[in-house]
């Protein structure tokens, strides 16, 4: 498949974190399963002010409005203004009686392109398949069209696509087709990156085989459901023995180190006072700055053995990243770094310790700064909050030059840094972990070396389900 690491470690994600580029189908067996579907992917969208298009074929129009509305969207509103578009298959896949994959494919990008005119960055498709149980001509060539979507549209432009399967309508070999298709899978309301996708060009050059279509999608959730635990619970696992080993060491020598330090910075500062040559103050300084350097760094190590029991009360994490930007608002300003803030409106207030989570996340902040100044001196920072379920997810999104695959698994190991020679520590990053796992929370990163790297946060909703405060 050309993509064997991947063959064997799908993962899921939820339906509100799909994203721009991603060819998704739906394969459901329910009504329900198609209403969630069909509602969170929407809404989703529209709240994102991303431009959204429907294309109704087994469902009307007036049952999506109904579904939307029952969200509490002003559906009049949006259709009107453009962002929404709801329209019969008969407009696009079989307009004039017959369906062309490529003159498919050429309405799609002219869609997009009218639709960036408007000034959309982003689009969100959702389609009803059924349309090609009625052999009208071309419907045979339906598979060919989804392959080519995969090397024609997906790659190039910022789509979100999704094409939707009642699954006991259609015969096995065909829907073996529609997955062997989509890099990304929806069962049921479940996402799945599809271990079982081919890429469009060797899909496009070769014949295919028929396996059992209902052992695939058990593979899938069985596989998954496995390797996702087994792999939390070793990280977890690992992490809290190196914590505790930390721990032990700092209680034992922080004493005895952080008094010769003291001395050290005390008088040092003392002989630059008294001292005239500025060779020797230089040196002096040295001494001086590399003393607190070490006193921060037992600073550190001493979050690791106290283990305090965080200070909580309800905040909005969009307040605490405004008052933690504003911290940085000159430095980023004269890094040439441009921060983009997508925070969510109605986000639920959490329980946290604050001055602690805005350690967290100006940590992130330094190290999206650091990252991209030193790689092409600025860049773009995106910063996202959304609600997803019982939980509220925060995203760092920089675009320096990555984090190789290699150092991805280390990033929250204790002193572990890839910039000694400049002064990095290695615990920034593993305070991080421990103050969001004390938290009840996780946080992990996302990257692809020369394509920037993304940090995720997510925090549980209070005991009152994101009930507002």
């Amino acid at each position: 498949m050309g993509q064997k690491d991947k063959a064997i470690s799908p993962f899921i994600k939820e339906i509100e974190e799909l994203e721009p580029h991603e060819h998704i189908c739906q394969i459901y067996s329910t009504p329900e399963e198609w209403n969630a579907a069909v509602t969170t992917f929407l809404v989703t969208g529209l709240r994102q002010g991303e431009k959204c298009f429907y294309i109704v074929d087994t469902h009307t129009a007036d049952q999506v409005r109904a579904l939307l509305h029952g969200q509490g969207i002003d559906v009049t509103a949006v259709e009107a203004s453009g962002q929404l578009v709801i329209s019969h298959e008969s407009e696009s896949y079989t307009l004039d009686g017959f369906f062309d994959p490529n003159r498919m494919i050429a309405h799609v990008i002219t869609k997009t392109e009218e639709t960036a005119a408007e000034g959309y960055h982003t689009i969100r498709s959702a389609s009803e398949m059924g349309w090609v149980l009625r052999g009208q001509p071309g419907s045979n060539r339906l598979i060919e069209y989804e392959a080519k979507l995969n090397r024609d549209v997906f790659p190039q432009y910022p789509i979100t696509g999704l094409c939707q399967y009642e699954w006991q309508k259609y015969d096995l070999p065909f829907l073996l087709d529609v997955i062997c298709t989509h890099p990304i899978i929806m069962v049921g309301t479940t996402v799945y990156e599809n271990p079982y996708y081919v890429p469009a060009a060797e899909f496009l050059n070769r014949k295919h085989s028929f396996a059992d279509l209902q052992h695939w999608m058990d593979a899938l959730v069985k596989l998954k459901e496995s390797e996702e635990k087994e792999k939390q619970l070793r990280q977890e696992l690992d992490h809290s023995r190196r914590l505790a080993s930390i721990g032990e060491l700092a209680a034992g020598v922080a004493h005895e180190i952080n008094n010769p330090l003291t001395g050290i910075i005390g008088f040092s500062e003392r002989l630059m006072r008294k001292n005239t040559d500025e060779k020797i103050n230089q040196d002096l300084g040295k001494i001086n700055s590399e003393a607190r350097r070490m006193a921060k760094v037992v600073e550190n190590l001493l979050t690791f053995a106290r283990r305090r029991e965080p200070k909580k009360q309800y905040a909005d994490m969009n307040d605490v990243l405004q008052e933690t930007l504003a911290l940085r608002t000159y430095e980023l300003k004269t890094s040439n770094i441009e921060v983009v803030t997508n925070l969510a409106t109605d986000l639920p207030k959490i329980i946290v310790d604050f001055p602690q989570i805005q350690e967290v996340f100006l940590n992130i902040i330094l190290n999206a700064e650091q990252a991209m100044t030193e790689a092409h001196g600025g860049g773009k920072l995106i910063i996202k909050t959304q609600q997803i379920k019982d939980y509220v997810k925060v995203s760092f999104t920089d675009d320096g030059p990555g984090i190789p695959d290699e150092h991805l698994d280390k990033l929250f190991d204790p002193f572990f840094t890839t910039r000694w020679e400049k002064g990095g520590t290695g615990l920034g990053l593993s305070a991080c972990h421990s103050i969001v796992t004390e938290h009840g929370g996780k946080i992990y990163a996302k990257s692809k070396p020369g394509n920037g790297a993304t940090f995720v946060i997510e925090f549980p909703l209070a005991a009152e389900k994101g009930k507002k405060v």
